[in-house]
Order: C-alpha cells, then sequence, then structure tokens
C-alpha cells in the first residue's frame, strides 16, 4: 500500500473508519443493532467413535467498525471530519426510513458523504486503488 493520502497525495496516513462514529452510535443506541454484527454459525464436530457434537461459534469481525488507512491526518480530521458532522442530521432520519424533503445544498452534502463513504469502501476492498485521486477532488466533495 501507498504511504501517501489518497485524496490529497500528502504523506503520513491516519486509520479512517469506513462508517462513521456517528452510524456506529446510531446503529447501536437508536437502532438496536448489535456493534459486533458478526455472524454466528451453527453446525456439529465430528468425532470418530462418538455422536456428532453440536456447535455454535461466532466468526468473523464487525462490519461497522471497519478501517483504512488511505486518508491523511489532515484530510481525515478536515474536510472529511466537517462533511461527517454536516450529514449526520441529514442522513439520521433517512437511515431510520422518515420521509424528508430534501433541498439542493442537503442533496450535494449526500452525494458528497455518499462518494466519500464508496470510495472508502472500494479502498477497503481492493488493494490495487494505491494512487492518489486529483487532489482538488476531495476538496470539490465538500463544497458540493
Amino acid at each position: 500500500m501507498s504511504q501517501i493520502c489518497v485524496y490529497c497525495g500528502k504523506a503520513g496516513l491516519s486509520k479512517e473508519h469506513v462508517w462513521p462514529g456517528w452510524i456506529r452510535r446510531h446503529a447501536t443506541d437508536v437502532m438496536g443493532v448489535s456493534p459486533r454484527n458478526v455472524q454466528q454459525y451453527e453446525g456439529s464436530h465430528e468425532r470418530r467413535g462418538k455422536l456428532p457434537r453440536q456447535t455454535s461459534a461466532t466468526k468473523g469481525h464487525s462490519r461497522l467498525t471497519l478501517t483504512i488507512k488511505h486518508p491523511c491526518k489532515t484530510c481525515n480530521n478536515g474536510w472529511m471530519s466537517r462533511l461527517e458532522e454536516t450529514a449526520a442530521p441529514i442522513l439520521k432520519p433517512m437511515i431510520e426510513g422518515l420521509q424528508l424533503e430534501l433541498v439542493s445544498s442537503d442533496v450535494k452534502i449526500v452525494r458528497a458523504w455518499a462518494a466519500k463513504t464508496a470510495l472508502n469502501f472500494a479502498y477497503a476492498s481492493e488493494h490495487g486503488y494505491t494512487l492518489p485521486i486529483e487532489p482538488e477532488l476531495a476538496h470539490q466533495f465538500f463544497e458540493g
């Protein structure tokens, strides 16, 4: 993996949660979703000469705590953080399934948030996304 920020091209990466803290808190506190969000497996364990033993195991890790190391601290704690703070009050009611009338500025914020989040998911799932995008593109996300 490259050691430069995929958003601005500067050196010095930080850990970024793909799902932001406000979504993790909202999922747990308001919607009752377990932050562990792991798979529960049921099955049997074969043992030679004995009846199978029933087993139950939890495997995997929380999808809500997925992290990447692609943005720098400046991007992560700057425009990305401001975008999350701006998007949260718009997206929370939508996550709960409430109808909401969006004005054009809200639509721009939701689009920017969706683009940033989709890119972060791409960075989390593909090791080939190591080249920085155009430096001004990250700032254009927040500007709409």
